[in-house]
């Protein structure tokens, strides 16, 4: 958890029970211990990806179940899956940071390199056709509402917070959660600010994105 300059409160934990938001002072209790007062607070920034919201179905099911959909010779599994695409992610994460700033890739080239490497760290070579046709699906149920379910508590305290506090996000997450699957959730309304690490070209808790996320909650 981390104070920003704006008296905001960062919140990176998975949030507070719908036990505790049924008292009003719930919020407000996990931050006493501090020694900051917490009637000072003004803004609270939150993060995206299980804090107000969860993938529907594990991830390298919806991998696997895409290569069968595409009807890939040879489908991968997902336990064939989950550390390729783990050894994957963090190569090109650390080759292209903030999902390819610096190079200035679209959201969409930085996903699709990180796939094809996947599918090759599992011994999988696709013609480009049936790439393009398992990339497709994975991308699009990634850019649906399919893809993620809302928290309850989440919901809970946004509904509780929002009435009291400038609320925004600040997250690692691509872009394409904040610009597409927080509308499709409708979580979007009660949210003031969304700034991501691919719009400043540093991640958390790099001092630049909470610098950006100050400068649009307007304080």
């Amino acid at each position: 958890m981390v104070f920003n300059r704006a008296m905001g409160f960062n919140v990176n934990f998975p949030l507070i029970t719908s036990r505790l938001l049924r008292s009003s002072q719930a919020p407000l209790c996990m931050l006493r211990a501090s020694a900051f007062d917490p009637s000072i607070i003004r803004a609270i920034s939150l993060d995206i990806t299980g804090t107000i919201l969860v993938h529907r179905y594990p991830i390298m099911q919806t991998y696997a179940d895409a290569a069968v959909w595409a009807r890939l010779p040879n489908p991968p599994s997902a336990e064939e899956l989950k550390p390729a695409f783990k050894q994957a992610y963090f190569k090109h994460l650390t080759e292209s940071p903030c999902f390819g700033f610096q190079e200035e890739l679209s959201g969409r080239e930085w996903w699709m390199r990180t796939v094809r490497s996947s599918l090759e760290l599992c011994g999988r070579q696709y013609n480009e056709d049936d790439f393009q046709r398992y990339f497709r699906r994975v991308y699009q149920h990634y850019g649906s509402a399919e893809g993620y379910e809302t928290l309850a508590d989440a919901a809970a305290f946004l509904d509780w917070a929002s009435e009291r506090y400038v609320l925004g996000v600040t997250t690692n997450a691509p872009a394409r959660t904040v610009e597409t699957v927080l509308p499709l959730l409708g979580l979007h309304e009660r949210l003031r600010w969304f700034v991501c690490c691919r719009d400043v070209g540093v991640e958390k808790p790099g001092r630049a994105i909470f610098d950006a996320a100050v400068r649009q909650a307007g304080f």
